[in-house]
């Protein structure tokens, strides 16, 4: 299958990687040289326009700077006359705005996170009446090996956004914040992070194979009066937990508001 990818920036090269494995993938970025170094990695073909790209897909996958949609989409009205699938990553874009844009076209919306780059991603897609059985059977083989592969309604994707797209940065500042305690305390930066990681990823490891909840285990973790009750004192004096739901929840705003 050919596969335009009118983008290469983080999500638009992380996605040409993937679908280069069985697909021929057809570049376009506002800058050739890295449209043209991507394309000679992944032994694609990269174009100094988009309209050339799209004509030439089946797949067309958007993944431009919201702003720069309109200009676009007029710029390369044109080229979409054959009516290829297209897959948006675009924030804030909703399905009746893209329809707008590209109205004889099978529209995918789809939230992707980066941790889909090691195959450990949540990809999000919306729902609508386009996406009948075979269509989405389709979808989700090209996206297969990313990660978790969702089908949701516009609604809920801008939730998946605030917790699975933007929620990677939280939990690296938080593994920052303990890989940095570690350090204080006296370990080498390799040291902290490597017990850091696994620690995290055991604590990962016991909420998915053990089925008790995480209050459950952090009582298992912290007996009454011993050391980690004094640091969970900690967290709950300095309220984590208020300040997480605070955070997703000003990330989710900022999502709506896009629209």
């Amino acid at each position: 299958m050919k596969i335009a990818i009118i983008g290469c920036g983080v999500i638009g090269t992380a996605l040409a990687r993937h679908f280069a494995h069985e697909n021929q993938v057809l570049l376009a970025d506002h800058s050739y040289p890295k449209s043209l170094a991507l394309a000679q990695e992944l032994g694609g073909v990269a174009f100094e326009s988009g309209m050339e790209a799209i004509q030439k897909a089946e797949v067309v996958v958007i993944a431009i700077k919201p702003k720069d949609l309109a200009a676009f989409a007029q710029e390369t009205a044109g080229a979409f006359k054959h009516a290829p699938m297209v897959i948006s990553v675009l924030a804030g874009t909703s399905v009746a705005m893209l329809k707008q844009y590209f109205p004889s076209c099978a529209i995918v919306r789809i939230m992707p996170n980066l941790p889909m780059i090691c195959g450990e991603g949540v990809i999000g897609f919306v729902q609508t009446p386009q996406m009948n059985p075979e269509r989405k059977k389709g979808v989700e083989e090209l996206f297969e090996g990313l990660g978790l592969l969702h089908w949701v309604t516009e609604d809920q994707l801008e939730m998946l956004s605030a917790i699975a797209g933007s929620g990677p940065a939280f939990n690296l500042v938080i593994l920052q914040a303990m890989i940095d305690s570690a350090i204080k305390l006296g370990f080498t930066p390799q040291q902290a992070k490597e017990y850091v990681l696994q620690t995290t990823e055991g604590s990962i490891a016991l909420l998915k194979s053990t089925g008790k909840s995480a209050e459950e285990l952090i009582n298992q973790v912290a007996p009454p009066e011993g050391t980690t009750r004094a640091g969970l004192k900690v967290l709950a004096d300095k309220e984590m937990s208020q300040i997480l739901q605070e955070t997703y929840q000003a990330t989710f705003n900022r999502a709506k508001e896009l629209h």
